[in-house]
């Protein structure tokens, strides 16, 4: 089953898949290190990757309309199992924190 644990460093199968589309267009989850030893993660939604925000940016200005390219929400428990994320991050702290240095971009702007 896709939400059941499937690693030592994820709780489920939805929540890895997310981690892993951090940065494109749709939804995705990010890890973020506001403070030192602080980690959070934030569900991320793009209108376009972050690869193409900066075209996007340049277009706005142009534009008769706002144009929304990403929105993000803290959250503290998985979306789809309810397990922490804390406990998460207590479990494998090197892998988060890694994690959120290569999210780093997509928290921008």
């Amino acid at each position: 089953m896709f939400w059941k644990r499937n690693s030592s460093t994820t709780c489920c199968g939805a929540l890895l898949s997310l981690l892993n589309c951090a940065g494109g267009n749709g939804l995705s989850m990010i890890v973020t290190e506001r403070e030192p030893g602080e980690i959070c993660f934030e569900m991320q939604s793009r209108a376009v990757s972050w690869r193409d925000e900066d075209v996007f940016r340049a277009q706005i200005p142009s534009l008769a309309i706002s144009i929304n390219l990403k929105t993000s929400i803290r959250v503290k428990c998985c979306p789809w199992c309810g397990h922490s994320l804390r406990a998460l991050v207590k479990q494998t702290p090197d892998y988060y924190r890694a994690l959120a240095r290569q999210h780093a971009p997509f928290d921008k702007g």
